[in-house]
C-alpha cells in the first residue's frame, strides 16, 4: 500500500510461521488515519479464492490500491464467510426485507465458518471506541480480551457493541490484568464454570461453550498470566484446566486463547521447556511461533494458541496499535456454529435502533 501526506503509515508486523505444527500465518497491512481509516482492507474469502476488497462504509479519497474492486457496491461485498457484508444502515435495511421473505419455518441458523479474536488491551476503559472499531472491521463472532483492567465495581461499563459479555474474570485483590470473552449477540452459547480455576496475577481465564458442526461442543478458554505471576503456580493451573477439558466425550473439543507471556521463541527457557512438556503429556502443541510483540528490534512470542482442533484453525498475527501485543485472528474452517433465527435477530435490531 501506499501513502500520502494525510494518512499515517502503520505496516502490520507479521512473521511467517516456519514450524511445522503451526498453521499459516497470513499478513495484513493497513493505513491508518485516526485508528481505522477509509483505506482499509479486508481479505475476504469466496469460492475458495482470496481477494483484496475495500471495507464497506469508507470514503474513496485517493483510493488507487482498490483496483477494479473500487466501484462494487456495498450489497455486493462479501464478507470471511461468504456472506454480504453491510454496513450498519444497510445491515438492518436488508435484514428485515430478508425477514419479510422468509416464513421463518426454520428454528436454527449456522454459519459454516467463524471468527475467534483475541487482542490485550492494556487497559480496555480508555480503548472502548478502538475496540468497537475493531468488531466493526474484523467482524470476529468471539472477541477475547486479556488485560482489561475492569474490577467487579465497575464492570457493568464493559460493554461492546452488538456484543454481549459472555464471561469475565476480575482480580480480587490487585489491579491490572483480568480476562474477558465478548460474544457476538446472534450467536448462542453456554456459560460454565472453568473460571473458578482462576488466581490472581498466576491464572487467570474466562471461558464460554457453544455447539459447532451440529454434534461437537466448543469451549473457548481465554488466559491470562502476569509476568510477575508464579510459574509454577500457572502450571499447576494450566495442567488442571487441561485435564477438566480432556476428561470430556470426544466429541468436546477446545481452544485457549490468550497471554501466557511465555516467550516460545526462547526454546532454552526452562519454563518454556516446561510450557511445551506439558503440553506433549496432552498431545498438545502451541501454534504460533512468530512475534506477537515487539519493541525496538527485539520480538518475542507471548500470545498464542493451543488447541486440540489445530488442523482445523487458520491463525494470523494482526498489529491493530491497540498495545504493544498484535492481535490473534483465528477462523475455525468448516465448522457451522448456532445463530439466533431473523426474528430474533430483528427484535434486537429494533431495540438498538441501528
Amino acid at each position: 500500500m501506499t501513502s500520502n501526506s494525510n494518512c499515517v503509515s502503520s505496516q502490520i508486523s507479521l512473521y511467517k510461521n516456519h514450524s511445522s505444527h503451526c498453521p499459516p500465518i497470513k499478513t495484513y497491512a493497513y493505513n491508518n488515519n485516526s485508528f481505522f481509516s477509509s483505506r482499509t482492507l479486508q481479505e475476504i474469502v469466496f469460492n475458495n479464492q482470496k481477494k483484496a476488497i475495500p471495507a464497506v462504509g469508507t470514503k474513496d479519497e485517493n483510493r488507487e490500491d482498490l483496483g477494479s474492486h473500487s466501484s462494487l457496491k456495498s450489497s455486493e461485498l462479501l464478507d470471511h464467510r461468504g456472506l454480504p457484508f453491510f454496513n450498519s444502515k444497510s445491515f438492518v435495511k436488508n435484514k428485515v426485507t430478508l425477514v419479510k421473505h422468509n416464513p421463518l419455518k426454520q428454528t436454527k441458523l449456522y454459519n459454516q465458518s467463524f471468527k475467534i479474536f483475541h487482542q490485550n488491551s492494556q487497559c480496555a476503559s480508555n480503548k472502548l471506541n478502538m475496540l468497537n472499531l475493531l468488531c466493526m472491521e474484523l467482524d470476529p463472532e468471539f472477541f477475547v480480551i486479556s488485560e482489561h483492567w475492569y474490577c467487579n465495581n465497575n464492570s457493568k461499563y464493559f460493554n461492546l457493541d452488538n456484543y454481549v459479555l459472555g464471561d469475565i474474570f476480575c482480580r480480587s485483590n490487585s489491579k491490572g490484568g483480568n480476562v474477558s470473552i465478548f460474544v457476538k449477540s446472534n450467536v448462542k452459547f453456554e456459560r460454565n464454570t472453568l473460571s473458578q480455576l482462576s488466581q490472581d496475577k498466576h491464572f487467570e481465564i474466562s471461558s464460554v461453550t457453544f455447539k459447532i458442526s451440529s454434534r461437537f461442543k466448543l469451549t473457548l478458554v481465554g488466559l491470562y498470566r502476569s509476568p510477575n505471576g508464579s510459574t509454577d503456580l500457572f502450571f499447576d493451573q494450566f495442567e488442571q484446566l487441561l485435564n477438566a477439558l480432556s476428561k470430556k466425550s470426544e466429541t468436546n473439543k477446545f481452544l485457549i486463547v490468550g497471554g501466557f507471556n511465555l516467550n516460545v521463541l526462547n526454546v532454552s527457557d526452562k519454563n518454556v521447556k516446561s510450557f511445551k512438556d506439558l503440553l506433549n503429556t496432552f498431545n498438545l502443541v502451541w501454534s504460533i511461533d512468530s512475534p506477537t510483540r515487539v519493541v525496538g528490534n527485539f520480538g518475542t512470542a507471548i500470545d498464542n494458541v493451543v488447541s486440540n482442533m489445530s488442523s482445523k484453525l487458520e491463525i494470523s498475527t494482526l498489529n491493530t496499535a491497540i498495545s504493544d501485543d498484535f492481535g490473534q485472528e483465528i477462523i475455525l474452517k468448516n465448522c457451522s456454529i448456532d445463530l439466533e433465527p431473523f426474528s430474533s435477530l430483528k427484535k434486537e435490531l429494533q431495540a438498538r435502533k441501528i
